[in-house]
């Protein structure tokens, strides 16, 4: 919040948005009208995360078929091709940690990206999905990710 101005609103946005596109998946969970007032006037955990602003545990999966080319041309006429993929992980150290940038996610995300050729992931990339059970990361990952740029402005934070 320092580095960049983000502000309280700001996060709470982020929440807001999540909630809200939660109400056009029939499976999700923990799934209601949340207004960015709501969000903002919820319990404060650690100051400035707000109760509204971590998602609630819950079970879930995801599962991804990986085939062939071959055979994922049988099973539909639209496949995905994955070109790359990335990794890399952070410390279990706390302590040693850098909490204020992601380093662990830009660095996966250049891997990922000089295996697919990507050279500007903001205009090369059509659809991403970032998750996390905190708000206000959702921002630092967007960030990490290449997808914007973060850029102080006097009274507000926008992104490029």
């Amino acid at each position: 919040m320092e580095r960049y101005g983000i502000t309280e609103e700001q996060t709470a946005k982020v929440a807001a948005k999540n909630y809200k596109n939660a109400l056009k998946n029939p499976r999700a969970k923990n799934v209601k009208k949340i207004s960015i007032k709501d969000i903002q006037n919820s319990e404060v955990l650690s100051w400035p995360i707000k109760r509204l602003e971590v998602a609630r545990m819950t079970d879930a999966a995801c599962v991804l078929i990986l085939a062939s080319e071959e055979v994922a041309k049988r099973l539909t006429d639209k496949p995905v091709w994955i070109t790359g993929v990335g990794w890399c992980s952070g410390t279990s150290y706390i302590e040693s940690r850098d909490l204020s940038s992601s380093p662990y996610i830009r660095a996966a995300a250049q891997h990922a990206y000089n295996m697919a050729g990507i050279k500007h992931p903001a205009k090369e990339i059509d659809v991403a999905e970032i998750y996390d059970t905190y708000a206000y990361k959702e921002l630092k990952y967007c960030e990490a990710l290449g997808l914007c740029a973060m850029v102080r402005r006097e009274d507000s934070l926008t992104t490029e």
